[in-house]
């Protein structure tokens, strides 16, 4: 497995135009996978693609994980990027150990009366939402909090009428199953994990 850390060429104008457009972002952070795309609708999920753009006050990273090794040489919006193989960290998951954790998700119901899906918007229900996976994930939550995000997802496949506001959930697990933890981790948690959302960012 690797992860990408990839220092955006802000000089770029499309950039700057496009910078919380996530359907932009998606496609590319699938540009560094040209290699290794086939013409299939699920690409990403059989290439394990997972991003997640952070913006400060020196720049815009965004960090990029997937089962095999993208090539980011040539990307007119990419200024340099670090990639790394974590395989021994993933070996490292082992059944006992506490990890601190960081996830940009968007926790998610099913509305009764519409039969569609909407946002969890209280504290303690996006927690939850998050601590039922850890019957079929190979963990469980030490401690969990909810802190303040103003992050969004605009233009959701393309629709520019479509938009979620995250959820950016912190604090730590205990492994409890290793071989279904690390498949947890692979395949990413919840929802839009094509729109940068469910990288579960590991300390």
């Amino acid at each position: 497995m690797y992860l990408s850390k990839v220092f955006v060429n802000i000089e770029n104008r499309s950039i700057v135009y496009h910078l919380d457009d996530c359907d932009f972002w998606h496609k590319k952070v699938m540009e560094g996978f040209l290699d290794n795309l086939e013409p299939c609708s699920n690409a990403r999920q059989k290439l394990g693609v997972l991003f997640r753009k952070e913006e400060n006050e020196k720049g815009i990273i965004i960090y990029v994980q997937s089962k095999v090794e993208p090539n980011w040489y040539g990307k007119s919006w990419v200024k340099k990027a670090d990639v790394k193989n974590i395989d021994n960290i993933v070996n490292s998951f082992t059944v006992g150990k506490i990890i601190n954790f960081n996830l940009l998700c968007t926790p998610y119901y099913t509305d009764k009366e519409t039969n569609k899906l909407k946002c969890f918007s209280n504290k303690e229900d996006k927690i939850n939402w998050l601590r039922e996976k850890e019957k079929y994930n190979g963990f469980v939550l030490v401690d969990c909090d909810s802190i303040y995000c103003n992050k969004k997802l605009l233009n959701i496949g393309g629709n520019k009428n479509s938009s979620l506001i995250m959820t950016n959930l912190c604090g730590r697990l205990k492994i409890t199953d290793a071989d279904k933890f690390i498949a947890f981790y692979s395949d990413g948690v919840g929802r839009q994990k094509s729109y940068g959302a469910g990288m579960l960012m590991l300390y």
